[in-house]
């Protein structure tokens, strides 16, 4: 190591050579640090500045006696690498494999221009940055790349970065090319088998407004909340209980007030949400007429499947959203009884 990189043998405990995100003594997760030993850190530590591949490689190969590997802090970034290494296509794919996607915006545009950079970049992206507005547009809209990265990362990440170039400042024709992968039904069917949180709001108007596509999303788990508040799909009910069956959160409360007031479907959604979690916020949002019902609120707390325990829990918070005197006293009586025959 002294050899190779100039580093003392004191000092080599505490060379670091796996580059993470912060330069923090914290980090130092393989290494016990008590309080004698930070300044000597803090003193002592030596970074090999930007190695290279070979001696990253290198690097990694020692160990020191009882096993731990050595660690690194340091934080490699392609804003400061040589015109060369922004062109040296193995070493991107490192410092994106290492770092985050980020780093794409300062790759030469030659691999800017490259499907297998662009891909390592999508899959390693931040939430601040999006590879596709920075890629070439030769490759920003190639539909095989963008389905391969769908299936390869999370596919939520892919379509906003497609939406970000849409609401960026870009060419007509990439506005265009947006537009058609949104309207693109394979493309967005397969985000949803990935995903099936928030992939279908990405969907063009047109899909949303096609009842098969819809309903097809639905089977997979997608929620009715993303295809709009205002769309005529609502009238179907085969649909909207298909999607009530999903149990997602928001999914009842996104629909039409004459729907919300419909007893069929309050109960339906009330039977599938999250029974712990979600139930008593459910209830609480149900028109009035509907919470004046105290044989609607004893239902939604002994709903089938749940424990004693649980019933016990929901019982409070559906109690205090029942609305009416008379209502109110039938749901204690009922409740109370309840937890009397489980004692």
């Amino acid at each position: 190591m002294e050899h190779l990189f100039g580093i003392p043998v004191r000092a080599q405990r505490l060379v670091l050579i796996e580059r993470a995100k912060h330069h923090d003594v914290d980090a130092m997760v393989d290494i016990d640090v008590t309080d004698d030993d930070e300044d000597l850190i803090t003193e002592h530590v030596s970074i090999v500045e930007k190695p290279s591949v070979e001696e990253y490689q290198r690097l990694a190969s020692f160990e020191i006696r009882n096993g731990d590997h050595f660690l690194c802090f340091e934080q490699v970034s392609l804003r400061d690498a040589t015109p060369q290494q922004r062109n040296d296509k193995e070493y991107v794919l490192s410092i994106l494999e290492q770092t985050s996607g980020d780093e794409f915006t300062f790759a030469s545009e030659e691999l800017r221009a490259d499907p297998e950079v662009l891909a390592a970049a999508i899959a390693n992206r931040s939430n601040d940055h999006h590879p596709l507005v920075n890629a070439h547009s030769n490759l920003r809209w190639d539909r095989s790349l963008i389905i391969a990265a769908i299936r390869a990362t999370f596919p939520n990440e892919v379509l906003f970065d497609a939406y970000s170039c849409r609401v960026s400042i870009l060419s007509d024709a990439d506005k265009l090319a947006c537009e058609h992968l949104f309207g693109d039904r394979e493309v967005m069917m397969e985000a949803i088998r990935v995903d099936k949180y928030g992939c279908l709001s990405y969907a063009s108007d047109n899909l949303k407004a096609d009842r098969d596509f819809v309903f097809e999303a639905l089977q997979k788990g997608a929620s009715l909340e993303s295809i709009g508040p205002d769309n005529l799909l609502f009238d179907d009910r085969e649909l909207v209980l298909r999607g009530l069956q999903n149990g997602h959160e928001n999914d009842f409360l996104c629909l039409p007030d004459h729907l919300q007031a419909d007893r069929e479907l309050a109960e339906f959604a009330l039977a599938h949400v999250d029974y712990v979690q979600i139930v008593s916020s459910v209830f609480f949002c149900l028109p009035e007429e509907l919470r004046m019902d105290g044989e609607l609120a004893v239902r939604v707390v002994q709903r089938p499947g749940t424990t004693l325990e649980e019933r016990k829990q929901v019982a409070k918070e559906v109690y205090e959203c029942v609305v009416g005197e008379a209502a109110r006293r039938y749901v204690a009586s009922a409740l109370g009884a309840m937890c009397n025959e489980g004692q």
